[in-house]
């Protein structure tokens, strides 16, 4: 059935729209405390066949508050013009809200990326989430026992209070978390809230740290590897610091009663966490490319210039 092009509409959504938007787009409601969204509608009775939401409470590691947008439009009602006029929506709502920066989460093959660059999104890397089950693993590092051990000087041991200042520095080097977002886990928190500093691992030399391994618990039986650390001067070891870290992160969830755990890599970057992955039999869980705008972003492209 043919539209009329003068049937769609563009607008703000109604609250009690909010399921009907989680049903059509479920990751612009999944994990946030507050959404807002444009509508694309068309028809009679209305139907909603786009959508473009911003979900708020993200951060980056640089300190700067972010927001998640989420864009979908049915294939059959997508059009150069359509998605520009939604997209130019909900870029007047991120101005209105004064985000000054914009998380967008793409299928790594996504076929209109170049839509988002008209807008001014910048592509930053793709992460891949993997499972890995935890029985499998320590079965595998028990055959490289003998490629486990360690120079005399180094120590393998659980993380104390102290060294929150240390791995702060490093998660900050990285580039991987605020320095507040690092801290130990409680009694009185959620699992997974803070770093399971029982299950986390650290590699010391003379008082200094050069590796750390941290990791989250879980409702359940999974936890999540978070953060893979290896200080600069040590990479040539990262290989032998790796091992030694699962190893013991492994053998002490094990005993906990943890099952698998999930662990996000940077494809551009975590080349050698990829490998260890498929080497312990890991299953690849999602693909996503990660792209950023910030507030000030040129994006004199007009529609003209859109994908058709």
């Amino acid at each position: 059935m043919q539209v009329e092009e003068d049937s769609y509409h563009i607008r703000r959504n109604y609250p009690d729209e909010i399921k009907r938007i989680a049903a059509f787009l479920p990751a612009a409601t999944r994990r946030f405390s507050r959404y807002e969204f444009i509508l694309l509608t068309c028809g009679v009775p209305e139907r909603i066949v786009g959508v473009a939401g911003l979900s708020f409470e993200k951060t980056t590691p640089e300190n700067i508050p972010a927001v998640l947008l989420s864009f979908k439009i049915l294939p059959r009602h997508a059009s150069g013009e359509r998605e520009q006029k939604l997209m130019d929506a909900v870029l007047q709502l991120a101005k209105d809200n004064e985000v000054k920066l914009l998380n967008l989460e793409l299928p790594s093959d996504f076929s209109k990326s170049d839509f988002f660059k008209h807008n001014g999104f910048k592509y930053v890397k793709t992460e891949q989430l993997w499972t890995l089950d935890l029985a499998t693993v320590m079965q595998r590092l028990e055959r490289l026992s003998s490629r486990l051990k360690m120079p005399e000087d180094w120590q393998l041991r659980a993380p104390k209070e102290r060294d929150l200042v240390g791995l702060r520095e490093m998660a900050v080097t990285y580039n991987f978390r605020r320095a507040d977002e690092v801290f130990f886990n409680t009694e009185k928190m959620f699992a997974n809230v803070g770093y399971s500093r029982e299950h986390c691992s650290v590699v010391e030399k003379n008082g200094v740290l050069i590796a750390a391994l941290l990791v989250k618990g879980g409702p359940s039986t999974q936890g999540y590897v978070d953060m893979r650390m290896v200080a600069p001067e040590y990479i040539k070891h990262s290989s032998l610091l790796n091992l030694v870290l699962l190893e013991r992160t492994v053998r002490l969830s094990l005993e906990s009663g943890y099952l698998d755990t999930g662990l996000t890599i940077n494809l551009e970057r975590d080349t050698e966490t990829l490998n260890l992955c498929k080497r312990m039999a890991g299953k690849l869980q999602s693909e996503k490319a990660l792209w950023l705008r910030s507030a000030d972003a040129d994006f004199s492209d007009t529609v003209a210039n859109a994908p058709q």
